[in-house]
């Protein structure tokens, strides 16, 4: 970005919750890891990528240069889900399945639906649909959850009509996290789509990503 000025204060919220919900799924997946034998795992997260100071945003973020630490912690949490997934998922198959299994209970535990109602565990649930009828509100949700760098890279949409909705990335930084740490990119697809379809399982939607285009359409 050019300036301080060309983040909202409601943009600057909202990517600080996302950095907060990821952070929070990187810890248990390392918490994990510590389980399986890696019991510095946090000190080497913290030496290799750093550190999200905890609290809310008015603690952590200075209102004075609110780009600036926003990018930084973006980076530093983009970084840590990568080598935390990357290397726990090295230790064994059993332990890339147990990877696999978090994120789709975290899809599930997420879902907006009459017959799940937990909007209060979304990211910015005040800037999405309370039940995503359509792929394009669909789209909406899953861009509330995910972390792919700053509001000034949104995704470029290709089409989308009622059918369904498809999308690009015009930001390079989660390819950059993963191949970083010696990572496959398609593995954070393919979690993206476990944690995606199992988010929109009782809406009727389904997920995918080829090619580097990504798609919500109706099942």
């Amino acid at each position: 970005m050019n300036s301080e000025q060309n983040i909202s204060p409601e943009k600057a919220f909202e990517q600080f919750n996302k950095i907060r919900f990821i952070n929070s799924i990187t810890d248990s997946i390392a918490n994990y890891g510590v389980q399986c034998g890696m019991t510095d795992f946090f000190d080497i997260l913290d030496m290799n990528c750093g550190a999200v100071p905890d609290g809310e945003m008015n603690q952590v973020i200075d209102p004075a240069a609110p780009v600036q630490f926003l990018s930084l912690y973006t980076k530093i949490s983009q970084d840590r889900f990568a080598m935390a997934v990357i290397q726990v998922a090295r230790l064994s198959p059993v332990c890339k399945n147990a990877i696999c299994q978090f994120i789709a209970d975290i899809g599930r535990q997420n879902q907006l639906s009459a017959g799940a109602p937990n909007t209060e565990n979304v990211p910015n649930a005040e800037h999405a649909p309370d039940i995503p009828n359509t792929p394009v509100q669909a789209f909406e949700i899953l861009q509330s959850f995910v972390l792919d760098g700053m509001p000034e890279t949104p995704p470029e949409i290709i089409c989308k009509n009622e059918t369904a909705i498809i999308w690009k990335k015009t930001g390079t930084s989660t390819e950059e996290s993963w191949q970083k740490f010696g990572g496959d990119i398609s593995f954070y697809n393919e979690l993206l789509k476990i944690f995606a379809d199992n988010l929109f399982e009782p809406n009727g939607l389904t997920f995918t990503a080829e090619n580097g285009l990504y798609k919500i359409a109706l099942k």
